[in-house]
C-alpha cells in the first residue's frame, strides 16, 4: 500500500498521530504536495479548538502548495478550517467559499460559511499590548472578552430560534 492511501485509511480510523509521527520523519523537501497536505489534515483533526500551534502548522504546510491545488475543495476546506480555528472567520471564510465553488452542495462547508458569516456579523473585543483603544475600556471586558463573546452568541442563536 503506498504512503499516501495509508495515511487516508488512518485518518479514516482516528490515527492521526500515526500520520503525524510517519510524515514528519519523511524530509520537507522529500515529501509531495499530497503528503503535505495529508500531514495538514492530521494536524487539523488531533488539534482541539485553542491548539493554535497545530492548526498553524496546518497553514505551514498547505500555504505553500496554494497554487498547485488551485480550485481543490479539499486544500481551500482544510485551509478554512485552521483559519476558523485560530478564529480568523474573514480568511476562513474566504477559503470556506472556495471549496464550496469546487464541491457545490458540500453541507459540511456550507454550514462553516453560514457560521463564518454569523460570527464576523458579532462585535469583536480587539486584543492588544496594553496600548492604544481597546486598554482603556471597562476593566471587566478586558478579562471577560470570551465570556461577552459567548454570552452575545447564544442571545442572537435564542433569539433567531424564537
Amino acid at each position: 500500500m503506498e504512503l499516501l492511501e495509508q495515511c487516508q485509511k488512518w485518518n479514516e480510523n482516528s490515527e492521526f498521530q500515526k500520520i503525524i509521527n510517519i510524515l514528519e520523519a519523511v524530509p520537507a523537501g522529500k515529501r509531495t504536495p499530497e503528503l503535505d497536505s495529508e500531514l495538514a489534515r492530521a494536524y487539523n483533526n488531533l488539534a482541539q479548538p485553542g491548539d493554535r500551534e497545530l492548526f498553524e502548522k496546518a497553514i505551514a504546510l498547505l500555504e505553500p502548495h496554494e497554487e498547485y491545488f488551485r480550485g481543490d475543495h479539499c486544500w481551500n476546506f482544510r485551509m478554512g478550517y485552521a483559519w476558523y480555528y485560530l478564529d480568523q472567520e474573514g480568511p476562513a471564510l474566504r477559503y470556506f467559499e472556495q471549496a464550496l465553488d469546487a464541491r457545490p452542495g458540500d453541507e459540511d462547508t456550507k454550514e462553516y460559511i453560514d457560521d463564518c458569516r454569523r460570527r464576523l456579523s458579532l462585535p469583536r473585543f480587539e486584543k492588544t499590548s496594553g496600548r492604544g483603544r481597546g486598554s482603556r475600556g471597562p476593566p471587566f471586558l478586558r478579562s471577560r472578552r470570551s465570556c461577552v463573546r459567548s454570552w452575545i452568541l447564544t442571545k442572537r442563536t435564542s433569539a433567531a430560534k424564537n
